[in-house]
């Protein structure tokens, strides 16, 4: 290859446990990256609407965080279960659909993750940082 970024495909399912290692490593920085350089106190987004404030929000943001540390702790089954009940909490969180969708990723379930990330670019909208790591997440499970 020359100079270009490479665009190799990882074929799910040929080797077991290889494609969720490499996601992980993948999807884990992008979420590190989008907390390092928005939002104030290390949040990655701040409110998106009224109900934010709402009890519901709280008790989504904490289920969204919980969910996030199991996926950077290498528990993506457990991060996935954490973050479908901060969905459940509050629909309107698109960082839980986020978070989710890069648990799906993981998890080897690329259309699942296709399906969230859409759900969340929607709510996200309003975030143009946010949606950048929509897009990353995109590109990272590539024709979507």
């Amino acid at each position: 290859m020359s100079g270009g970024a490479s665009t190799a495909r990882i074929p799910v399912g040929r080797r077991p446990g290889a494609f969720p290692r490499v996601v992980l490593a993948l999807v884990a920085g992008l979420g590190v990256a989008a907390c390092a350089g928005g939002g104030t106190e290390g949040r990655a987004v701040p409110p998106v609407d009224a109900r934010a404030a709402a009890p519901e929000r709280a008790a989504s943001e904490r289920l969204v965080e919980r969910g996030r540390g199991l996926l950077e702790g290498g528990r993506p089954r457990d991060a996935a279960s954490v973050l479908e009940r901060a969905v459940r909490v509050d629909p309107s969180n698109g960082r839980a659909y986020l978070e989710l969708a890069r648990a799906r990723m993981v998890l080897g379930e690329p259309e699942v993750a296709r399906g969230l990330l859409q759900q969340a670019a929607a709510l996200l909208r309003p975030y143009p940082e946010m949606e950048a790591r929509v897009d990353s997440l995109r590109a990272v499970l590539g024709g979507g």
